[in-house]
């Protein structure tokens, strides 16, 4: 709103050294975790943890910071045609599911979080570099970390729900409840890409202090 992109560029940028790191922890959590369960023989586990080493260290790019590079009208119109694309996958790709089970869950889940992650980042409006300011992060931190607290909580709970629903029912359980999330997330486009259409305008809203 207030047309000040070079300084909007230097805090994603910051903002973007810090979210690698996390997602490189994170892949290196699950892969130490992989081959700790493939020692102990626990297979199906070691795989599951295999596949989260690409989707748990791509899920605060794809859920948390591309999305937000995105701000006008035209920029949240290539976002809309980005999910469009995902959900599309999303849904073409279910026959995995039906043919090789929790196997085919897990290859699905990579399959559609690298698709989100290459649609994204290579549509992402400015280039991004790896310039990182201490004062960049204290300022964002001032103004949206209880926004991030809150997200953090939601990923956690919906975290905490596959893993208990794993744990109890077993592959075949989790496997039927991620079918019901498909379905969810495919009657999700329409508010989505709603919510997508108001998002520019509140933006820019936002920024001129109206």
């Amino acid at each position: 709103g207030k047309k000040n992109y070079k300084y909007g560029h230097e805090l994603a940028s910051s903002v973007y050294v810090i979210t690698i790191i996390v997602c490189f922890f994170a892949s290196i959590t699950y892969l130490v975790l992989s081959i700790y369960h493939y020692y102990e023989n626990n297979i199906l586990t070691a795989l599951i943890c295999l596949g989260y080493v690409i989707i748990g260290g791509l899920e605060m790019l794809n859920r948390l910071f591309l999305p937000t590079l995105y701000k006008t009208s035209s920029e949240f119109k290539s976002l809309g045609n980005q999910n469009v694309t995902v959900n599309i996958v999303n849904f073409g790709t279910v026959i995995l599911v039906y043919y090789f089970s929790i196997y085919g869950l897990i290859i699905r889940a990579v399959i559609i979080s690298l698709i989100d992650f290459i649609l994204k980042f290579k549509n992402k409006p400015f280039k991004l570099n790896t310039q990182f300011s201490l004062n960049h992060m204290k300022i964002l931190l001032k103004t949206g970390l209880p926004m991030f607290v809150t997200s953090q909580a939601v990923q956690l709970w919906l975290t905490f729900i596959n893993n208990l629903i794993f744990s109890i029912g077993g592959a075949i359980n989790y496997g039927l409840f991620g079918l019901s999330n498909i379905i969810q997330n495919s009657i999700g486009i329409i508010p989505r890409s709603i919510s997508q259409m108001f998002f520019p305008k509140m933006t820019e809203s936002f920024g001129q202090g109206l």
